[in-house]
């Protein structure tokens, strides 16, 4: 009689246990990812790349609106190291008084852009816009991408197998406040614009595909050329002819595509956060320029 009581006892602590975590990973973890409510993704690669796909797709189910504007790309449009409220997607969304979906995430390749418009093609979803950035420095590694696309497992259980990687994550979906420092210098970064001919050529054919699929599920396309500081790029000796070689190559593609390409006049330092990514002020400015294209 004692050991079926102690049986019992044992059962019934194991239960609650399991209670008490279900409980804690539903309201820290699965809640805040479920009602997640801005329309700047999330920072996935916070995240395992194979829990990444699952993600993306959860939050362009969600802040899909017909006739919206698309942004896509890396850190640049999304934002890096700004709060959602300073960065230029969301200056344009008010600006246009529309709404400004910004899917572009940290380091996402051109592979990842493809993807994400495959499956709102899949959806069949429409916008008004999508905007996308070329990154020079991207174009060495043509086949990379932050998206496991192959292998796919759901975010749920990623949260069930590493649930201290997923609270990380929730308690840091984005930036909440603005970068202390006035201005980082990158040490060296060399061979960052090497374009190797055969990379380029796939690089090249992948972007077609790209607006051939964006054109598909927008009245308007938009390609711009990253930005960059001039005077850190002086400062690194990375006034690489390719630069302008493949903004040459872009824009005849845009042209034959009938799409609008764009290189922004924003190349001051007083624009910058780094070599490459905006500050307040640089945010500012890049809103600004798409707001005219956009209302023109």
């Amino acid at each position: 009689m004692m050991f079926n009581m102690k049986n019992k006892n044992y059962i019934k602590g194991f239960l609650y246990i399991s209670l008490f975590i279900l409980v804690y990973i539903y309201l820290s973890i699965l809640k805040p990812i479920y009602y997640y409510d801005s329309s700047r993704i999330y920072e996935l690669t916070k995240v395992q790349p194979i829990y990444r796909v699952s993600l993306m797709n959860a939050f362009l189910d969600k802040q899909y609106e017909k006739d919206a504007i698309l942004i896509l790309g890396d850190s640049q449009p999304h934002g890096f190291r700004y709060p959602t409220k300073d960065v230029f997607p969301t200056l344009l969304s008010k600006k246009l008084g529309k709404k400004v979906i910004n899917a572009a995430f940290h380091d996402a390749r051109i592979l990842d852009s493809i993807y994400v418009l495959e499956y709102l093609k899949s959806k069949n979803r429409k916008f008004d816009t999508i905007v996308f950035n070329i990154n020079h420095a991207h174009i060495k590694q043509p086949n990379l991408h932050k998206l496991e696309m192959e292998h796919p497992v759901h975010y749920t259980i990623g949260i069930l197998k590493n649930s201290k990687n997923f609270e990380y994550f929730t308690h840091h979906f984005n930036p909440s406040r603005r970068p202390n420092f006035i201005f980082h210098k990158y040490t060296n970064i060399p061979n960052f614009f090497v374009m190797p001919d055969k990379d380029l050529a796939l690089y090249l054919s992948q972007f077609q595909k790209l607006i051939m699929l964006a054109k598909s599920i927008s009245t308007q396309v938009i390609i711009y050329s990253t930005a960059h500081c001039t005077e850190d790029l002086k400062r690194l000796k990375l006034n690489s002819p390719t630069i302008g070689q493949l903004d040459n190559k872009v824009q005849n593609i845009c042209r034959d595509s009938n799409v609008t390409f764009l290189k922004p006049d924003i190349v001051k330092k007083e624009y910058f956060n780094d070599l490459v990514h905006f500050n307040s002020k640089g945010h500012r400015k890049m809103a600004a320029i798409l707001y005219k294209i956009v209302k023109k």
